[in-house]
């Protein structure tokens, strides 16, 4: 995995972040207000607007690590969105001193390189009737490939130690939940075919 290089700033009410990575800079300076990063320790999942993009940012006490997923959008004179996701992995001590430090000006600027996650996920797909869904899948070439592809992309979070598959209420879908290593269940939703008339033309998104 290629590291991702995050730089740090602080303002008074807020701390900014920015990244550089092998793809590139981030489009801006994404800006977190200090009270929503007091919240993050007890909450241990907020999600930030600035401007038109998003950051969520999810605590893991018992790494010691915080992932933030940010999603860059920007809006066309049209309405229409474009954009890109990114997830970085950071040392939860370094950054937490360093919102610590900067709020007594003891610091104004830090840089911080990415973690590499030390596991990827276990997809659990033990339950009798998700395996008979996912055989079901399995038959079908091109949706195969995108339950594939949807299961590469969208489930890599670092601190995941098992997505656990369900049946759902569409017939080539999932339902799923995420089980920390303390048993304490995380993000939860659905993984199914989008763009319904033709299997064909369908794409596995996550809602």
């Amino acid at each position: 995995m290629d590291r991702t290089l995050v730089t740090l700033g602080s303002t008074e009410s807020c701390i900014y972040l920015r990244t550089i990575s092998r793809t590139g800079r981030s489009p801006a300076r994404f800006f977190i207000p200090r009270d929503e990063l007091e919240r993050l320790e007890s909450w241990r999942c907020i999600t930030v607007r600035d401007l038109g993009s998003y950051a969520t940012l999810y605590y893991r006490s018992d790494l010691n690590t915080l992932e933030i997923r940010f999603d860059w959008l920007s809006e066309a004179a049209d309405g229409s969105l474009s954009g890109r996701a990114e997830t970085v992995i950071l040392d939860w001590r370094k950054f937490r001193d360093f919102v610590l430090d900067s709020r007594n000006y003891q610091v104004e600027t830090a840089s911080l390189l990415s973690l590499e996650p030390d596991f990827l996920p276990v997809l659990d797909f033990s339950d009798p009737e998700a395996r008979e869904v996912l055989r079901r899948v399995m038959t079908m070439p091109v949706l195969k490939r995108r339950l594939l592809c949807a299961l590469r992309d969208g489930f890599q979070r670092c601190g995941t130690r098992t997505v656990r598959f369900y049946p759902d209420r569409d017939p080539l879908g999932f339902r799923f939940e995420e089980v920390g290593p303390d048993g304490r269940k995380g993000f939860c939703g659905r993984l199914i075919p989008h763009n319904g008339g033709s299997p064909k033309n369908a794409k596995y998104i996550i809602v």
